[in-house]
């Protein structure tokens, strides 16, 4: 008679009560399952079943992107400025440059708080058609005086034709391209750098108060030079009869159509 002992290594899994035979190692398995561990919280998930956080996760604004936002306009319209004058002139006076700081910058100011006043998307919209606007304006500057020997004005104008756009093309290309550059970088890599993230209030209070204060400076200046009676002074250029090329010259293409435009009493 065999030994039962030896039944029982022949079959493991044979029950004795039931007379059949049971799921190998079921013992076994149940103890080797191990608990499940509970999954990590996410950033919205507090624990609470309803999906509320603990503490609110808070995107933090590219601070240093919105600090060079502030710079972009101003650099690119002296950028322009200064390609339309080499393009033009073969030198200028260094106070020029003063003069053409305080005026141009309350313009690319106010445009800096245009494109920050609303979501990011839309105001790098609004930064593309400005830029693109502002090159479009300086190259048919470059373009008009390289034809006319005078810059565009309300109350002169003349029309081009598709030969001499064509010769001042060719001829004023590399300040073209000059004038051309900044729209493309913007195009390829500015919005990486400039983020124009809508401006908090403090900020947009202080961008107005530095354009009325730079304001203020460039008229200041101009005024002092009033008792002079030199005609090529700023007072005189400012105030006087509407010279283009003058006004161009000591205050910028932009102060020249705006008083072209609008003129100063």
């Amino acid at each position: 008679m065999p030994d039962i002992n030896d039944l029982f290594e022949q079959f493991p899994d044979y029950d004795v009560f039931s007379g059949k035979t049971a799921p190998a190692n079921r013992a076994k398995a149940k103890k080797s399952v191990k608990p499940k561990e509970p999954e990590p919280r996410s950033n919205t998930d507090y624990g609470d079943g309803f999906g509320k956080a603990d503490k609110p996760v808070r995107i933090k604004r590219n601070s240093g992107g919105n600090f060079l936002t502030v710079f972009f306009f101003p650099v690119l319209i002296l950028w322009l400025e200064i390609s339309l004058r080499l393009g033009c002139q073969e030198a200028f006076e260094p106070i020029s440059i003063l003069y053409l700081v305080c005026f141009s910058l309350p313009i690319a100011f106010a445009l800096t708080l245009i494109c920050t006043f609303t979501g990011r998307r839309f105001n790098l919209v609004l930064c593309n058609i400005f830029t693109f606007t502002l090159t479009v304006f300086y190259a048919y500057e470059l373009i008009y005086f390289s034809v006319f020997k005078r810059f565009f004005s309300f109350s002169h104008t003349s029309a081009l034709t598709a030969q001499q756009i064509t010769d001042a093309i060719i001829d004023r290309k590399f300040y073209l391209i000059a004038i051309i550059i900044p729209f493309i970088f913007n195009l390829l890599i500015g919005h990486k750098i400039f983020s124009f993230q809508k401006l908090r209030f403090p900020a947009k209070i202080t961008l107005v108060l530095v354009a009325v204060l730079i304001q203020l400076i460039g008229l200041t200046m101009v005024s002092i030079s009033k008792d002079t009676d030199v005609k090529a002074s700023s007072y005189n250029i400012y105030h006087g009869e509407f010279d283009d090329g003058r006004i161009q010259e000591r205050f910028g293409i932009l102060t020249m159509e705006r008083l072209d435009a609008f003129p100063s009493e």
